[in-house]
This record gives structure tokens, C-alpha cells and sequence, in this order.
């Protein structure tokens, strides 16, 4: 019997894949790498599973992959609060997940919606982020998310991933901002037809061939899945 996922489809600040052709990320060999307002818009369907390796049957890989996440990375109040532990105590409901990283110098507090399991660690496909503000109380930068568990958020070096099957970003945490690093995407007319843009952060342009896409698509793949505690 073929197992069934109710995932979200929302789709990362911007991404917009869409289209016949698209990449799942492989992330059997990945190992842990854990050390506002939400932009995100978000649309739940029922769909076959997409499991971390694309090529494998969900029964051939070791994990639990029959389950529901909700959709959409979670809209949080923080507003008065002054640690990320009395965010995690007073506002999330049980099984959230939640992960504290660095970025450079900066703490942030990382809230998923759920988790799943991945080779026995909690992995997430979406996030809202957060900082403690220079006025000393926690403040929200946004929320991102990724359009299935092929495409668990991974981190490599101050940088974070996020991906649908033909669009993938590369964000950091930097002077108080959630900010883009990098983007890159593929749109297919209603012939099928490839284009391809990039987005460094400042602007858009349209790109002749796959190789910046393919090297975010290769740099997840070498990234570390962050590792969240479920409350």
C-alpha cells in the first residue's frame, strides 16, 4: 500500500517552480548540522510522498514517512517576550519543532510547524525566524518554506536552503534582517519551455543555461539538515 503525505506546497519568499521537470535532493548522506511576520503563502494538497531520495521507494528507507505536517511556516506573536526559551515554553503547542543556530555572531531561534523523521533525526521543511533585538526582546524576521520532505531545510556554513523542485534560495541572518544571498529558478511556458532566472538580493535577470541553479541544488546536497527538538 502506498503510503500518503499531506504536505504544504507553500512556496519559499519568491520561489516560484512550476513545470514538468525538477530536482529532489538526495540527503542520505547528509548529518546534522544544528550547533514576525511570515512571507510565505501556502496551499494544502495530498499528494504521493516525496522522500529524501527520489529513486527509492518509501518502504526501502528507514524512517517514518507516513506523516501530516502542517502547511506554512508559523505565524508567532513575540511581541514582550524576552528569551527565546519563554517563546518555546508560552507560545508552542506540542509537536513543533524548534532549533537554535548561528549565524556569524548572531543567535537565532528557528520554529517549524512540525517535523519529520530523517535517518532518526527531527527534520522540518519550514521555519519562521528569530533574533533578540537590540532592545533586548525577541524579535521575528519572517518565514520560509520548502514544498516537500525532499527538500528539508539544510544549513552550510552562515547560510540556509530552501527549495520546491525547480526554484531553490539561499538565505542569511545579518544586521537584524532575514536576508536573500541567493536564487535561482526555472519557469516553463505552456509548451514546456525552460527559463531561467537568478536573483543575488538586488535584482532579478533572466539566465542562458542550469549552472546556478545546479549549483544550489549541489550545494544543498552538501549541506548539513538542521536538527530540531518537537515540544
Amino acid at each position: 500500500m502506498k503510503k500518503k503525505i499531506v504536505l504544504s506546497l507553500a512556496l519559499a519568499v519568491m520561489l516560484m517552480g512550476c513545470g514538468s521537470q525538477g530536482k529532489s535532493l538526495d540527503t542520505s548522506e547528509s548529518s546534522s548540522g544544528a550547533t514576525g511576520d511570515v512571507y510565505v503563502i501556502s496551499e494544502d494538497t495530498t499528494h504521493e510522498a516525496t522522500t529524501p531520495n527520489a529513486e527509492t521507494a518509501p518502504d526501502e528507507i528507514e524512517g517514518d514517512y507516513d506523516v501530516v505536517l502542517p502547511g506554512g511556516a508559523p505565524m508567532i506573536d513575540a511581541e514582550g517576550l524576552d528569551s527565546f526559551d519563554q517563546l518555546i515554553d508560552t507560545k508552542l503547542d506540542a509537536g513543533m519543532g524548534y532549533a537554535k543556530l548561528k549565524f556569524g555572531d548572531t543567535d537565532v531561534l528557528l520554529v517549524s510547524s512540525g517535523c519529520f523523521d530523517l535517518d532518526g533525526k527531527n527534520a522540518a521543511i519550514d521555519s519562521s525566524f528569530f533574533i533578540i533585538g537590540e532592545d533586548g526582546k525577541v524579535t521575528g524576521l519572517g518565514g520560509l518554506d520548502s514544498s516537500g520532505t525532499g527538500y528539508p531545510v539544510v544549513m552550510k556554513g552562515d547560510c540556509i536552503y530552501f527549495a520546491t523542485p525547480n526554484s531553490v534560495a539561499k538565505y542569511t541572518v545579518k544586521d537584524g534582517l532575514l536576508s536573500l544571498v541567493l536564487l535561482a529558478r526555472t519557469e516553463f511556458d505552456s509548451e514546456d519551455n525552460a527559463t531561467n532566472y537568478v536573483n543575488d538580493g538586488n535584482e532579478e535577470k533572466e539566465v542562458p543555461d542550469y549552472s546556478v541553479i545546479d549549483g544550489l541544488f549541489s550545494e544543498m546536497q552538501n549541506a548539513d539538515v538542521v536538527e530540531f527538538t518537537v515540544k
